[in-house]
């Protein structure tokens, strides 16, 4: 994982991609190399989402009757997922879950285009200030939000400029150019980012099915194995310890799948029920 006051690596685009399921190579701004144009070899589950947003974008910009919510230029959708934020703060004090300057709070975000988890953060640091630390969780192929930020160049770079095939099992977080709109107001908000592999994600779906009684499409895991790759991180000296001290609390936001079929989410629990040793071998339970 990547925290957000580290210092970019000085390549312009990195290719290498060692150890991909830990760390998320990241890339400073390369204006001359980076291009607005559409990404090419999108994953149809992005070509499709990104041709929806703009089929619906169209008419309604010219009907004054109607009013199109836009998951990447909305003020009011941003709004609306900050307002999570006042919630969560209800919920942890009806828990007597202290969060302040000595009682930490590290949230994890499954991350797409960046409204969401954009929103959530902004309303946390509200609620919590500097007390909450959020970290965005995207699938190794599909960094958009963070390779967006890092860079300085948001949405006008996409995950294909860097060699990266855009392709993830987390549909819902396959978005190879992120939010222009959140990237410039939140991103510097963001602690740290982090990758996750396609793998772990289907076993999240899996175990958290079993253990939890809980039933979720797989981008809403991503963010499951975080705590303990952060605990990872301290041990060997790469991340502050008080992120991983008795008094540090760790959340890990769940996103979709109220509304996958029922045989989509048998596939998705029979899928995942085979690949459980990807996520242990990440979180390092064995």
């Amino acid at each position: 994982m990547h925290t957000h006051n580290a210092p970019p690596p000085s390549a312009q685009y990195i290719r290498r991609h060692t150890n991909r399921r830990h760390v998320c190579n990241l890339i400073t701004r390369n204006s001359a190399s980076a291009s607005a144009a559409s990404c090419p070899n999108d994953f149809p589950a992005a070509r499709f989402a990104r041709d929806a947003v703009a089929a619906g974008r169209a008419p309604a910009g010219g009907d004054p009757r109607t009013h199109f919510v836009d998951d990447e230029d909305s003020r009011s959708l941003f709004a609306g997922y900050a307002g999570a934020a006042r919630r969560l703060r209800t919920q942890l004090k009806n828990q007597g879950i202290v969060v302040d300057r000595d009682y930490r709070l590290v949230v994890s975000l499954p991350c797409g285009v960046g409204g969401g988890p954009s929103g959530v953060t902004y309303g946390l640091k509200q609620e919590f200030g500097d007390a909450v630390l959020c970290v965005f969780v995207e699938p190794v192929e599909v960094p958009a939000m963070t390779f967006g930020v890092r860079s300085g160049l948001h949405s006008d770079i996409c995950v294909q400029d860097i060699g990266l095939t855009g392709r993830t099992a987390g549909d819902g977080l396959a978005v190879a150019r992120p939010s222009w709109f959140v990237g410039e107001r939140v991103g510097g908000l963001v602690d740290g980012f982090a990758t996750v592999d396609d793998d772990v994600m289907r076993a999240g779906v899996s175990l958290l099915t079993h253990t939890e009684g809980v039933s979720v499409e797989p981008s809403a895991t991503a963010g499951l194995t975080i705590p303990w790759r952060i605990a990872r991180a301290v041990k060997a000296g790469k991340l502050p310890t008080d992120l991983d001290a008795p008094t540090t609390t760790h959340l890990v936001w769940l996103t979709g799948g109220s509304m996958v079929p029922d045989e989509e989410m048998v596939q998705y629990f029979t899928d995942g029920a085979a690949l459980t040793h990807a996520f242990t071998t990440e979180a390092e339970l064995l």
